[in-house]
Formats: structure tokens, C-alpha cells, sequence
């Protein structure tokens, strides 16, 4: 809500800055899966479609958000389908690599700890000497 002198105004799901520039707000998706299995990192979004329809047996409209890996664990690609878009972010490591889990699992389920963890690389897979995390 902003106020107004005597009129409030709602804008949500928009926030105003003072400049007239506005963000939208995103609600976080309902559930985060990894193909633990690297992909090629030329698929776009297409591709990646293909992947999560065929090899992970997942619908993409469902608003999961999809998180790839390339071979040289370097690159992370991100789908997201939300509000009728779909959303592909790609985020480079240049210095380091991602921590990846090891399993044959083709799809694996994350909490949203662990995605924020993964994205600040912080292997939170195999450290048997983490916290437990609440989301």
C-alpha cells in the first residue's frame, strides 16, 4: 500500500521507488528439482523442455522452478514457468564450481535452503557438518 495524502493505493504486486521505477515482486515457485545429470550447455529453453518432459518426467507449466547443471559444473540453468512466462537464468561461476550432488536419481527435489545455499556454492549435499535449515 502507498499512501497518498488521504487516498491509499494499492500496488501490489508492484513496489514503487521514488524515481517512478518499479520491480515485481515473485512469489518463490512451489518446488525446486535438479537434473543431477549435467546437460549440454548450449540447450536453450526448448531443450530444456524436452529434458524435464522426457528424461524427468515433469510438467515445466506446473511453476517448479528447474535447475541444470553443464559438464563443467561452471554453469547453472534455471527454468521457471510463472504467471504464463517462462523464465531462463543462466549464472556463471568463474572462478569456482557449483557443488552438485552424486546420485542417479534423474530428478531430485531441494529444499529452498539448499537453493539458496547452492547458488552462494556452498556445498550443502555432502556436508555431513551443516546446521539443519528451516525454510
Amino acid at each position: 500500500m502507498i499512501s497518498t495524502g488521504t487516498k491509499a493505493i494499492d500496488r501490489s504486486p508492484y513496489m514503487s521507488f521514488e524515481r517512478g521505477e518499479y520491480v515485481k515482486k515473485f512469489e518463490f515457485p512451489n518446488d525446486i528439482y535438479l537434473k543431477v545429470q549435467p546437460v549440454d550447455g548450449r540447450k536453450g529453453l526448448n531443450g530444456l523442455l524436452g529434458v524435464i518432459n522426457n528424461e524427468m518426467g515433469k510438467a515445466a507449466s506446473d511453476g517448479d522452478l528447474f535447475v541444470f547443471i553443464t559438464r563443467k559444473k561452471d554453469k547453472l540453468k534455471l527454468l521457471w514457468y510463472y504467471e504464463g512466462c517462462y523464465y531462463l537464468i543462466t549464472d556463471w561461476s568463474i572462478k569456482e564450481h557449483f557443488p552438485w550432488p552424486k546420485s542417479e536419481e534423474e530428478a531430485r527435489k531441494i529444499s529452498k535452503s539448499q537453493f539458496m545455499m547452492l547458488l552462494d556454492r556452498i556445498d550443502c549435499f555432502r556436508s555431513s557438518d551443516l546446521v539443519r535449515l528451516t525454510d
